[in-house]
Parts: C-alpha cells; sequence; structure tokens
C-alpha cells in the first residue's frame, strides 16, 4: 500500500502547505490569527509524528529553518514547521483546522502503529519506516481558503514585520 492509499484509507487530508515565493502563491495572512495562539501552537507541535524528509525547510517569511517531517492528528497531516508560522507570525488559520485541533482524533487501523510508535517514543526514523513514503494531495478545502484569503507575495512583503534586509532576500528568491 503506497502513501496515498494510506492517507486516502486512513481519511487524513494535508493542510499547511503553500507554493513557493518565485510563484507567487497566495501565502497566509501575518498578524491576523483568529486563534488562542499558544493553545495552537501547543496544539500543533504536540501532535503525533508522521513521517520526515530529507532536508529542512525553511519558513518563507524570517528564513529560520522550521523542520523536515510532517505531522498529524488524525483527521490532518501539516508540516511540523507550522507551529513556526503560529507562534512567530500568528498567521490566519482557516476554522475547520482550529476546530480539528481541539478535539481527540482516533487513528484509523492503517495508522494505529503509527500512534503506538509516538506513545511509545519510538525515534522518529523508525516511525518514517513504518510506511511507504510518496507524496500525497494537498486537501482541496486548505487551497481554496487559502486561494479567498491569501496575500500574493508582494502583498505579503508589505504586511509582514520584515526588516528591509529581509524583504530584499525575499524579493531575491521571488526572481528565481
Amino acid at each position: 500500500m503506497g502513501w496515498k492509499d494510506i492517507l486516502k484509507s486512513a481519511g487524513l487530508k494535508i493542510v499547511g502547505y503553500w507554493g513557493t515565493w518565485r510563484n507567487d502563491t497566495k501565502l497566509p495572512k501575518p498578524n491576523s490569527a483568529n486563534y488562542n495562539v499558544s493553545l495552537v501552537a501547543d496544539k500543533l507541535k504536540n501532535s503525533d509524528y508522521l513521517r520526515g524528509y530529507r532536508g529542512a525547510s525553511t519558513c518563507r517569511i524570517c528564513g529560520e529553518s522550521v523542520g523536515a517531517g510532517e505531522l498529524t492528528n488524525y483527521e490532518y497531516v501539516f508540516p511540523d514547521g507550522l507551529s513556526h508560522y503560529v507562534e512567530e507570525h500568528e498567521i490566519e488559520l482557516p476554522n475547520f483546522l482550529i476546530e480539528s485541533l481541539m478535539k481527540e482524533h482516533t487513528p484509523s487501523p492503517e495508522l494505529e502503529d503509527v500512534k503506538l510508535a509516538n506513545d511509545n517514543n519510538l525515534p522518529t526514523y523508525l516511525i518514517s519506516q513504518l510506511n511507504a513514503m510518496i507524496d500525497a494531495p494537498i486537501s482541496s478545502e486548505w487551497s481554496s481558503w487559502l486561494e479567498r484569503t491569501g496575500l500574493t507575495s508582494e502583498e505579503a512583503l508589505e504586511q509582514y514585520d520584515l526588516t528591509p534586509r529581509e524583504k530584499a532576500i525575499n524579493r531575491a528568491r521571488m526572481r528565481k
């Protein structure tokens, strides 16, 4: 069974990703948190580890390293760096995700081993080996929400609290 099949049969949906600066995709609004920042950040950080990638991702706003894994609350799958965006930039999040984070979810049979591994604090590399790893589709609900509420790269550069140097670095990234 491949990764897409595991996610589909487990009823999981991927959220919390957006495109690169240079593709001028929409980014979440900064300083517009529609939730309790510390509570949501804590829920994100304490979600179960699902899988890892070979290299760390960097924040699209400040350039800080934000991790190389995916976490789950057994309804949604999201990058482990999403908590950084919540804590440091207080991005807006869709209500469906906030509501889901506040609930307890039971893992499907396909992910019971993942839950057991997390409950027993197994190393993340072992948890990653529990499943075949291939790309999975982004939730259409997330994509639609981001398209409706997000900012273009240029709008984001003006609204995020960036120094002139950080703005120049991000503009250079957009041109690559």
